[in-house]
């Protein structure tokens, strides 16, 4: 009876006021009687494409071993009989670098991962993460070189004379800090050559099971797959200004990455020092 009533249902037409796409008559029909074909319910199709019913997925979660031969009954990518590597690392910031190191320590064979999506201004970094390339390095840098200017106004105080006036070029400042960052990003790469763990400057995306698709910056495209996975990609920042205004002091915020990668003197070192209004600073921008 439930047999009969599911053909019945099957070969049912579309409701009026459906229109069927063309071409796809056929392929709707096919569908509906491998439908019909099956003895349980319920019946799922994937990408155009009939998977099975609830009694053949379930026997063949109980019979395999390995819960991803699901996937390869239901018509998805197969699963692999061995693996590339024991472990692929997506990410190459601190915690990623840290975590293939470790697993290689264990005679593992491990590939890391690292890629860095341009910002709308175009700019870039290596290996090694936020930290390293536009955030705790950098910015203690800065600091550094803030804290010294500050110094050298305090020490007239203290006796010390100068012959000239003490002048700050910026280019020379984020021209170091840069050398110094790229010094890190080298020793990263040595590290996992020493420790022998393949990296590759790619975007990794999941394709199937235990699958990867690493792409590089020129488009090339290769398939790994490994055992396990450690998703080790953090976050990015978010290039936004924000305006606050407490009695008559205005706050600019923006990304070290904008700051590190300007051409010639900034822009907002010409701004008048605080306090500033938030109308005197708007029409600085402008």
């Amino acid at each position: 009876m439930g047999s009969t009533l599911r053909k019945r249902q099957a070969v049912r037409q579309a409701p009026p006021g459906r229109r069927c796409p063309a071409g796809g008559a056929p392929k709707l029909q096919e569908g509906q009687g491998e439908a019909a074909a099956e003895t349980s319910q319920p019946v799922v199709s994937a990408r155009e494409k009939q998977t099975g019913d609830h009694e053949r997925t379930l026997k063949a979660h109980k019979e395999e071993e390995n819960p991803w031969k699901t996937m390869e009954v239901n018509g998805f990518m197969p699963v692999p009989d061995s693996y590339d590597y024991d472990l692929i690392v997506i990410g190459g910031g601190s915690g990623g670098l840290a975590a293939a190191k470790e697993a290689a320590k264990y005679e593992k064979k491990v590939m890391v991962l690292d890629f860095v999506m341009p910002t709308p201004q175009g700019s870039s970094w290596g290996l090694g993460g936020t930290c390293v390339n536009v955030g705790c390095i950098p910015k203690k840098l800065m600091h550094q070189a803030a804290l010294l200017g500050q110094a050298l106004q305090d020490s007239r105080k203290f006796g010390w004379q100068f012959t000239e006036e003490v002048k700050h070029n910026w280019m020379t400042m984020t021209e170091s800090v840069q050398n110094y960052i790229g010094s890190l990003n080298w020793g990263y790469r040595v590290a996992l050559r020493d420790k022998k763990v393949t990296y590759e400057n790619a975007y990794g995306e999941f394709v199937g099971p235990h699958t990867i698709k690493a792409t590089n910056k020129k488009g090339v495209e290769k398939l790994y797959t490994a055992e396990t996975f450690i998703i080790a990609t953090g976050e990015r920042d978010h290039a936004t200004w924000v305006y606050l205004e407490t009695g008559n002091i205005a706050l600019a915020v923006m990304t070290f990455s904008l700051c590190l990668t300007v051409q010639g003197e900034p822009w907002w070192l010409e701004l008048p020092m605080l306090p500033w209004s938030v109308q005197d600073f708007l029409q600085a921008l402008d």
